[in-house]
């Protein structure tokens, strides 16, 4: 959420179509608009990504965002799971379930 607060304060505010997502985000969803009040702004470099697959269930992924200094405003964010874990396991049968992403 802070990382995204931190993109919207760079867009100018004319510009409708941040401003419809956050529109959109906030008659959605109510813990996004919990969060968004909140003000959180800062660059998220690292963490860990808690997400849900409706497939596989929760997956816990590390990520790493590394930002282009040849592309303003560009980043690249990589995202890893612990060797054996359930994160792991469960990208296997997303895997099998899609086939590889790159061969």
């Amino acid at each position: 959420m802070a990382s995204l607060r931190q993109v919207t304060a760079r867009h100018p505010p004319h510009d409708q179509r941040v401003a419809d997502l956050i529109g959109q985000l906030t008659m959605d969803c109510d813990e996004f608009t919990s969060l968004w009040k909140r003000h959180p702004v800062r660059t998220c470099t690292s963490g860990v990504k808690h997400l849900h697959h409706p497939s596989t269930g929760p997956l816990d992924l590390t990520s790493e965002a590394l930002t282009l200094t040849s592309a303003a405003g560009q980043r690249v964010i990589t995202c890893t799971v612990e060797a054996a874990s359930a994160a792991e396991r469960a990208l296997r049968v997303l895997e099998d379930l899609n086939g590889p992403c790159a061969e």
